[in-house]
């Protein structure tokens, strides 16, 4: 302390597995603007840095050796002390650390860290040229290019240490989102089809594309198989690999040619796992008297424009109470929104689980992994 100079140091909760709060300190020119409740980015070991919640500010030296608070991300608190209070209880209830509270509380966009990937938002609003920086106008390329960018990705192309707030003001805008990379075994089922290059979709080009082929007889045979299947002449359509492989006759050595030539191009689409349901629909069932008091209760809250909140423990009935609403704004002619439950990861000697929330609109867009939930299932022996 020099002078006047009044030194703060911040007790935040870091997105971590990790007992207790951190210290951090306050540099002179943020300790106006610093609230608990606040995003701020912080360092943690030797190279990562985490957005973490402000917990309280306070001038109590710390008995270890603390390091800076790099930036502060909000202009207001985003936690309020209410909900501060509310993670606490449930940190104790649950018996986990305050931390993993956090990362189920908040929704990925709002915890940037050093390991974060973005990407260009597809669902992206159009914005105007002018509201683009030219940092932004730079990041935007290089994902273009590159599809998916990590932090550390972009501090190397702009050349500066300093990036969470033009990351944070670019997905403000929506121009990108962050990607979660899924670190288990599951990989999505895909389908590989082909299809002609953009170059050759003209009936016109068709000519030029054969002309391309010279004398490689396999693959204008396959060309000429490819157009049959899809159907080019009437109503065109991309033809599955397997399909035309299995209909040619030929290799996949003889289809690489037509592709290094670009003259066909491969692409793989994401199908679902679980085929159209084509069963009877269950008719849902009645309430009991317990759930037509709750359902009432909350057509009441609605009425008044509250936000409602259902508890009840595991096969106590909520379920019934949901779908019941759901019809009842179906009976309006209304429309709501899915929800997709994907569990991540699940380590079967620990037990620690992740599991992720996504959501699919009315308008086709898609908010992918809202939000996620680290569980530590317990055993039997433990409880």
């Amino acid at each position: 302390m020099k002078g006047d100079r009044i030194t703060y140091f911040a007790d935040v909760i870091l997105p971590l597995s990790v007992p207790n709060y951190y210290s951090y300190r306050v540099p002179h020119e943020l300790r106006d603007q610093i609230k608990s409740g606040q995003r701020v980015i912080v360092p943690f070991g030797k190279q990562k840095l985490y957005t973490a919640i402000v917990k309280n500010v306070h001038q109590e030296v710390p008995s270890y050796e603390v390091k800076y608070i790099n930036y502060i991300l909000d202009d207001q608190p985003i936690v309020t002390h209410n909900q501060l209070v509310f993670w606490e209880w449930i940190a104790t209830y649950y018996m986990c650390h305050i931390g993993e509270v956090m990362l189920a509380a908040l929704p990925s966009s709002l915890k940037l860290s050093s390991e974060t990937r973005i990407l260009r938002n597809s669902y992206a609003e159009q914005v105007a040229e002018n509201d683009i920086t030219d940092n932004e106008s730079i990041i935007l390329d290089a994902l273009e290019v590159n599809g998916v960018l990590s932090l550390e990705d972009i501090s190397d192309i702009l050349d500066r240490k300093t990036i969470y707030p033009l990351v944070k003001k670019m997905i403000d805008k929506g121009l990108v989102v962050e990607e979660e990379e899924l670190k288990s075994a599951y990989r999505p089922k895909l389908k590989k089809y082909i299809e002609l290059h953009e170059h050759f979709k003209e009936e016109s080009m068709l000519e030029k594309a054969f002309q391309l082929l010279g004398r490689a007889a396999k693959q204008e045979d396959m060309l000429l198989q490819f157009l049959n299947l899809s159907n080019f002449y009437e109503h065109y359509k991309a033809v599955p690999k397997k399909e035309l492989l299995e209909k040619s006759g030929y290799s996949a050595a003889v289809l690489k040619g037509l592709i290094d030539k670009n003259i066909l191009e491969e692409r793989s689409d994401e199908i679902g796992r679980i085929g159209p349901y084509k069963g009877e629909r269950t008719p849902p069932k009645s309430l009991t008297e317990d759930q037509t008091i709750a359902y009432e209760s909350i057509k009441e809250g609605f009425v008044e424009n509250k936000a409602v909140l259902l508890h009840g423990v595991t096969g106590s009935g909520k379920t019934e109470i949901y779908v019941q609403l759901i019809l009842d704004q179906i009976k309006k002619g209304k429309k709501g929104f899915a929800y997709h439950w994907e569990q991540g990861t699940f380590n079967p000697v620990s037990h620690d689980a992740s599991f992720y929330i996504s959501f699919k609109f009315n308008d086709g867009s898609k908010l992918k992994r809202a939000f996620e939930y680290h569980w530590r299932f317990w055993t039997l022996a433990e409880v």
